[in-house]
């Protein structure tokens, strides 16, 4: 009997015992590690890069943008410009240079909502040299070569004006009887929809603003969007003048087609020449029934760097931007281009940070007035989004 109750005893000791270790197994045994709190602040820039029309880096411009932030330089010695502390908002940056066209335009911002985002936006400014002026005597006919095309394929191919005698007034004729006379002929740097169609070139006519005493006619190369012409009709806007289209002999190339391939299908374009008769010496758009739509989307987020625990973080990302068909092309300029871009970020004790990247894709589609599709063109545009985020060391696998 005292050998049943001695037994007893020692297993309930044992169960006390056995109670008193796993009561303080939770307070003893177990550590927990708090991430440190993330202070980092991202960054908000846009960057305007002033380019000439063939792609060319150039400095010496005047530049204003105004919005929500708004600056001013003149002479910019950098071909880039910088304006940072963005708020959300629609953007007008005006580039300009004596002897080129300006270039304006609109930008659209639209921050993200993660204080530690990085918000890259490179918008970019194509300035048109001003055609060489040819002087012309006004008592006598003249026919001059001006306005090289700046329009793939057609490079450097002029337009041809016929003036008559007499054609210009008084007031900018000088007192040899002489005027110079210039045409440039640019593409927009943007998309720019009309009510009638898609802008596909800008003609500026010097002298500007100025009433004729009788009609000059213009011949000019021009891409015909698709490999039908007859799909196509053409206005000179404003003023609603129409335009002639033919396959002169000096457009036969390549039998009045250019082929381009185009994310590995065959893109083809009619190669023709136009003709327009103006009575007034202005800036004038030549405006196709083509529609030109683009939608964009950001991609998904993708992490491009991770830093060691506690250590900063520095990378950079570069990405091509792709290409345009040749009827697109046409439309708009926007050469191929390589981004670079970098981040850093400065090291949290305790802590991993992995920087992850967002990108803008964006689709343009053209249509002719029917409605069929005459091409499709993809390309990665601006802005880059960074964000960064923390991990405790210990729970990514200690340190």
């Amino acid at each position: 009997m005292k050998q049943t109750i001695r037994s007893y005893k020692l297993l309930l000791i044992s169960i006390l015992a056995l109670l008193i270790v796993y009561s303080c197994s939770d307070t003893v045994d177990v550590i927990t590690y708090d991430t440190p709190e993330l202070t980092i602040t991202g960054t908000q820039v846009l960057a305007v890069e002033v380019n000439r029309s063939d792609g060319q880096s150039m400095t010496g411009y005047d530049i204003s943008i105004s919005g929500p932030t708004s600056a001013s330089q003149n002479n910019v010695q950098q071909s880039v410009f910088v304006l940072d502390d963005l708020a959300s908002g629609t953007y007008t940056v005006l580039v300009e240079r004596e002897g080129y066209i300006s270039d304006e335009f609109e930008v659209e911002i639209e921050l993200p909502d993660e204080a530690t985002a990085t918000y890259y936006y490179e918008a970019e400014a194509y300035l048109r040299l001003k055609a060489p002026s040819v002087v012309i005597i006004n008592d006598q006919d003249n026919v001059i070569q001006t306005g090289p095309s700046d329009d793939p394929g057609l490079i450097g191919q002029e337009m041809s004006l016929d003036i008559l005698a007499g054609t210009f007034p008084e007031s900018v004729v000088n007192s040899n009887g002489n005027v110079s006379v210039s045409v440039t002929r640019a593409r927009p740097s943007v998309v720019d929809n009309t009510f009638d169609g898609t802008t596909q070139a800008i003609f500026y006519f010097e002298p500007d603003d100025v009433d004729l005493n009788q009609e000059v006619e213009v011949t000019f190369p021009i891409v015909v969007p698709g490999d039908n012409s007859d799909n196509v009709s053409y206005t000179l806007e404003p003023g609603n003048i129409p335009v002639t289209l033919e396959l002169d002999e000096a457009a036969k190339l390549s039998g009045g087609q250019l082929t381009e391939l185009n994310d590995n299908q065959q893109v083809t374009a009619s190669f023709r020449f136009g003709r327009f008769r103006i009575n007034r010496f202005r800036r004038y758009r030549l405006v196709p029934d083509v529609t030109i739509s683009a939608s964009s989307s950001f991609t998904n987020p993708r992490s491009i760097a991770t830093s060691g625990c506690g250590l900063d973080v520095d990378v950079e990302h570069t990405f091509e931007r792709g290409t345009l068909g040749p009827v697109i092309g046409s439309f708009v300029n926007i050469p191929q281009k390589t981004y670079t871009h970098g981040v850093a970020y400065d090291g949290v004790i305790g802590t991993r940070l992995t920087v992850s990247v967002q990108k803008r894709t964006v689709t343009y589609t053209a249509r002719n007035r029917n409605g069929q599709v005459l091409e499709t063109a993809t390309i990665q545009r601006p802005p880059l989004i960074f964000t960064v985020t923390a991990r405790s060391c210990h729970d990514s696998g200690g340190g």
